[in-house]
């Protein structure tokens, strides 16, 4: 497995609590979130990452490296990070189109049985579902009709059987990462670049077969705000050593 790893953003709204701190090195419980990453990378034998930076890159890399918890990483340079995450995706679309890759948020907290899961799933093309979570204008919904997904945002409208928050991982194949790639590369060629990478999702997931497994039932949030910190300290990671 490969992943492309979406770390570039700023994390405005996290930025007066962590000044000139990426949020993935925010320490929760110890550990940053990319220290967390890489050691399920490590355990679930990811053979490379990708790692998309922009703001404060140099110390992501400084403590990374060219390989850490012996999993190799190519970093992908974003120097437009201010901009919406489409071009940090888009920067990572030849690597979207290499067999059996999950792209992902950086900025989520979640035990390796959340990653197996999606890994392990019978769908070629899959995304990880929340059903629990309910729609409040903040989170990237998912919205299916019969075990599909059809849509991703933040309002879903009427018309899916099935819905639930999106973890912010996706697994896809050498073929729909052409289909995406494809996308992305028309929003970015149009100027669109003040957006978030969802919107290509929406008119790939037209034209490519995507499902989704369940993980309701697991210990997972994004951190987005200093109570998602918070959480994810006193909540989230007790849960996860159960």
């Amino acid at each position: 497995m490969n992943a492309i790893l979406l770390a570039a953003g700023v994390g405005k709204r996290l930025n007066n609590h962590y000044k000139d701190l990426p949020k993935v090195l925010i320490p929760i419980g110890g550990k940053s979130l990319l220290e967390r990453h890489f050691e399920i990378f490590s355990q679930l034998a990811f053979t490379q990452v990708t790692l998309v930076v922009g703001f404060e890159k140099e110390k992501i890399i400084n403590q990374l490296g060219g390989q850490y918890q012996g999993v190799k990483i190519n970093y992908i340079e974003n120097p437009r990070y201010r901009e919406g995450s489409i071009y940090s995706l888009y920067l990572a679309r030849q690597k979207c189109q290499e067999p059996f890759t999950v792209i992902m948020d950086a900025d989520v907290l979640y035990p390796a049985d959340l990653m197996k899961r999606l890994i392990e799933s019978k769908w070629p093309n899959a995304f990880l579902m929340d059903a629990k979570q309910e729609e409040t204008g903040e989170e990237m919904m998912l919205g299916a009709r019969d075990g599909r997904v059809y849509k991703i945002a933040r309002s879903l409208g009427q018309g899916f059987d099935q819905f639930g928050e999106g973890t912010g991982f996706l697994k896809i194949s050498s073929e729909a990462g052409k289909i995406l790639a494809r996308h992305l590369t028309d929003f970015v060629d149009k100027g669109i670049t003040n957006v978030e990478y969802e919107d290509a999702f929406n008119p790939f997931l037209q034209e490519c077969e995507v499902g989704f497994e369940l993980v309701g039932d697991l210990p997972w949030t994004e951190i987005d705000f200093q109570e998602d910190v918070d959480r994810a300290a006193h909540e989230i990671l007790p849960r996860m050593s159960e």
